[in-house]
């Protein structure tokens, strides 16, 4: 038998894959607009990162590998810590962002609300990996738009930020940049 992963363990003997599906202890959020699984079950994920492969971190006095939700959960913290941070070094008349979930799913189901879309969605590949197959869990595969194995798709941070910024600031344009600086010898390209 076959099988798609949507990532491979960091070594061969790891069970490998992502979950995803409706949730059997939590009602859909009032914000979670025509949930995936009714009403009365929170469909998960809302959003999703490459994490399968593995990312090197610096882990009590040492390099090591994490993978999946152990390394995505954390980098979207991170973020969320950071773009309060920004929010807060505005002044007091700015808040800080609060939950996230809200502002997923606005951003998901309003595509033209920011100057560029938050979100790569993810069209193919399935969840019948080792994980699902260890645990008898059902298997999902990814479709366009929302879909219980990536959610709304891969988070863009920048993006993110450019439409957190719209929402809280009222600043729809993309961003200006500029870079200054020696220019380049005449042999780089």
């Amino acid at each position: 038998m076959a099988r798609q992963h949507l990532y491979r363990g960091l070594l061969p003997e790891q069970p490998v894959g992502s979950g995803g599906g409706c949730s059997v202890k939590f009602a859909a959020p009032s914000w979670q607009t025509s949930p995936f699984c009714g009403s009365g079950s929170r469909s998960v994920p809302d959003i999703s990162l490459n994490a399968g492969a593995g990312q090197n971190v610096y882990f009590n006095g040492g390099w090591t590998a994490f993978g999946g939700t152990s390394i995505a959960s954390p980098q979207i913290a991170g973020f969320m810590a950071q773009a309060n941070s920004y929010l807060y070094s505005l002044g007091s008349a700015y808040t800080s962002i609060g939950q996230g979930g809200p502002k997923i799913y606005y951003f998901a189901h309003n595509p033209t609300y920011a100057a560029h879309y938050p979100y790569y969605d993810m069209t193919s590949g399935c969840n019948n990996n080792d994980i699902t197959a260890l645990y008898s869990l059902t298997a999902y595969c990814a479709v366009s738009g929302y879909d219980r194995v990536t959610g709304w798709g891969s988070f863009n941070a920048l993006q993110f930020s450019w439409a957190m910024n719209a929402w809280f600031l009222g600043d729809f344009a993309a961003p200006s940049i500029n870079f200054t600086g020696p220019k380049p010898h005449s042999g780089c390209q």
